[in-house]
């Protein structure tokens, strides 16, 4: 395995010129701070921005100093080119239509080229470091463009690219001028990682109206590839604050926090100076809670650290203005000569008075408008192990569907953030502790090096088992002709739609051509073969068509078998079915709603149909069906399995892999030769359930455990033919 490469728009250190040439010092940023640490577990080179305008003569000079001492590898952005990309693109039409600020963009994209032109070098970058079997994990929305650039000069690298902020939904989305090209960049990963899975839903449902890309749950079809994407919430390095609060730094600030905020509770805030973080909003409520409780008045105090963040651009200096005055109008209101309610930071802090700052503080209190994760969060949790500190949380926050045990609010709702500050402020101590500890065991189970671990396993999991590397079986259909003629015992697995016979509109008229009868009968005849047909349909059906030849049959992908020697229907599984009439409404409701489309209920599963609807409409009903089951069903012991333009519901105890597995106990073993074919998900399972050395094949060039593929279902019917011509 190759080396594992990271690439953001910024390193995590700074150049800095000496008399004695260069030195270096930490930068800032989220996913610094997220990976502060981690590179001592995972090892992993760096690539990004320089961080400075450096002139062309030194750029060899500065490069080698980066590599040798930080294993980084810069890229050299000219200060102009910096203003146009980060200021002009990235911050000025990418950040605020991603936070639901449309009304901020300037969608005449002055600066669209030099985005694209910053991307292409970055990947000059990457290609230049990086080999054919190296990884690459791409970081945000500075480089959208940089996963298809690298994919089109080196298709054997495996890329995953992490989106920190909201991907918002498709109706925000769509009304970007460049929305094709920002998808189709992010579309060269093999793995695609947001913070939530609402962000996640929104990408796909993007995808497919902007696209018309076919997407399932966690897969989206595109060039040919099958490309992953999920939820991955980042995670902080909680040891880092924990060995932080035991520093000697840390105590001379705590010592001067308890002096003077002592008899005072402490409600602590930490943003940027961004239209995001909510400071306006967040002021408000504070002013609010004053309001409805005097007793608080001369006793609790919002300190709030409010980073000065993008200074060049007018609109932050304008939002900046808007914080001081009202800062200054709440102070003035309800302060005295020795209180103010607000303690107004408007500078960066240190690490460590930070950190003291967290541990002192009784209430954190965020109220983002709109925030991919929101860090702070993480790292307040992290300092109160100890003094069960409670934590009011944004529900427009990424957090706030990992720490549960917040008190979520609507940032908007300045009444309701009043009250949750005051249940904060009067918690009982139990409580306090139980939702203290509950979010501290998040915090430290799903760390930045798990986070990292997580990503990464998944990313060259899911490269290894894409069916573009697994040959065309009919470029070693030799070989199986002789294993067959070979083996002295012989299995034939089939599933039926998809695989032996062609999907219809209306499945009644899917029945098996007679040259399939023909090549099943001889196979089947023959003393060294056994053949079992696996399919969802029902038992009804497959009795009608192959009752009569010496096979095995298996219906409802298992739940019901009929042996080779019997006439008899056993059914195997029992499984709970109290699910069926939820569904069968909800299912029901989209049929009648997406004309073409019909639902089909079997004994133990009911599936919804829609090969009959208009081209694009049906995949996106089949996206929001699908996303509307995974959330109703998330509790109940069910699968929800989408297929070739069918979704299907049935139980988690069903599937054909076990099937395969209990035909296999019954023979003793695997015999020498397994021939089995499959088209789509439901049959990776049989796939996964046999050894490697089977012929195992699916129909279509898909994502697959499969060792081979074959494009269409006439040539399955081929090489059965042609085996069941054979003469040993």
């Amino acid at each position: 395995m190759g080396k594992q490469v990271l690439v953001s728009n910024r390193l995590p250190i700074l150049p800095v010129r000496t008399k004695d040439g260069w030195g270096f010092t930490a930068a800032a940023g989220g996913l610094i701070a997220a990976l502060s640490g981690v590179r001592d577990e995972v090892e992993f080179d760096w690539m990004g921005w320089a961080g400075l305008d450096v002139a062309p003569s030194e750029h060899d000079d500065l490069t080698r100093v980066f590599r040798e001492r930080h294993r980084c590898h810069p890229v050299f952005l000219e200060q102009d080119q910096i203003d146009r990309f980060y200021n002009g693109f990235c911050n000025s039409v990418l950040w605020p239509l991603f936070h639901y600020s449309p009304g901020r963009v300037d969608f005449s994209l002055p600066h669209w080229n030099e985005y694209r032109r910053v991307n292409e070098m970055f990947a000059d970058v990457v290609l230049s470091v990086c080999s054919e079997d190296d990884t690459v994990w791409v970081h945000d929305f500075h480089l959208f463009l940089l996963p298809q650039l690298l994919r089109a000069a080196r298709p054997g690298l495996r890329i995953g690219f992490f989106l920190h902020i909201p991907f918002p939904s498709s109706e925000i989305y769509r009304l970007l001028p460049v929305r094709r090209e920002l998808l189709t960049g992010i579309l060269g990963s093999d793995l695609i990682g947001f913070q939530t899975p609402d962000y996640g839903r929104h990408f796909a449902a993007s995808c497919l109206r902007v696209l018309g890309l076919a997407c399932g749950v966690t897969e989206i079809s595109y060039d040919g590839r099958q490309i992953s994407y999920g939820s991955y919430p980042i995670g902080i390095n909680p040891e880092l604050f924990r060995r932080t609060l035991r520093s000697a730094a840390v105590a001379g600030h705590r010592e001067r926090l308890a002096q003077s905020y002592a008899g005072r509770k402490v409600i602590v805030g930490v943003d940027r100076i961004d239209y995001t973080k909510g400071l306006v909003l967040k002021f408000e409520a504070y002013e609010n809670y004053l309001e409805k409780h005097p007793e608080a008045r001369g006793r609790d105090v919002l300190l709030q650290v409010a980073v000065p963040s993008r200074t060049l651009v007018p609109e932050y200096r304008r939002l900046k203005a808007e914080v001081d005055r009202i800062v200054g109008r709440i102070n003035g209101r309800f302060g005295t000569s020795d209180y103010a309610p607000i303690q107004y930071l408007a500078h960066s802090t240190s690490f460590e008075e930070l950190c003291a700052l967290y541990e002192r503080a009784d209430v954190c209190l965020v109220t983002s408008v709109r925030d991919g994760m929101n860090l702070v969060a993480l790292e307040y949790t992290a300092c109160q192990r100890e003094r069960h500190g409670v934590l009011v949380l944004s529900e427009f926050c990424g957090a706030s569907s990992s720490l549960g045990s917040a008190i979520a609010v609507n940032p908007w709702d300045r009444t309701g953030v009043a009250d949750a500050i005051h249940q904060a402020l009067t918690m009982p101590p139990d409580e306090r502790r139980r939702r203290a500890a509950a979010n501290h065991e998040y915090v430290t189970a799903f760390n930045s090096t798990a986070w990292v671990r997580r990503f990464l396993r998944d990313l060259r999991a899911g490269r290894a088992a894409e069916s573009d590397v697994a040959p065309d079986l009919r470029d070693r259909y030799f070989e199986l002709r002789n294993a067959y003629r070979a083996a002295s015992e012989r299995l034939f697995l089939l599933d039926y739609d998809g695989t032996v016979v062609s999907f219809t509109e209306d499945p009644a008229r899917a029945e098996p051509p007679a040259k399939l009868f023909a090549a099943i009968g001889t196979l089947a005849a023959h003393a060294a073969n056994a053949v079992c047909f696996i399919s969802g349909r029902e038992p009804s059906e497959l009795d009608r068509w192959f009752g009569d030849l010496p096979v095995a049959l298996a219906a409802e992908h298992g739940m019901f078998f009929r042996d080779i020697a019997s006439r008899e229907w056993v059914q195997r599984e029992d499984p709970p079915l109290d699910w069926m009439a939820t569904v069968r409404g909800i299912l029901e409701d989209y049929h009648a709603r997406t004309p073409g489309s019909r639902v089909e209920q079997k004994r133990t599963c009911i599936v919804w149909h829609y090969r009959g609807t208009e081209e694009g409409f049906g995949e996106r009903q089949s996206l929001e069906l699908a996303t509307h089951l995974e959330e109703t069903l998330a509790n109940v012991p069910v699968t929800v399995l989408q297929g070739d333009k069918v979704i299907e519901v049935r139980p988690q105890s069903i599937n054909k892999g076990k099937l395969v597995a209990d035909v296999l106990a019954r023979r003793g073993s695997e015999p020498p030769f397994v021939l089995c074919v499959g088209d789509d998900r439901t049959d990776e399972d049989m796939f996964t359930a046999l050894s490697g050395s089977a012929w195992t094949c699916r129909v279509g060039k898909r994502v697959t455990h499969a060792r081979f593929y074959l494009p269409a279902p006439a040539l399955v019917l081929d090489v059965l033919a042609d085996l069941a011509s054979l003469r040993e």
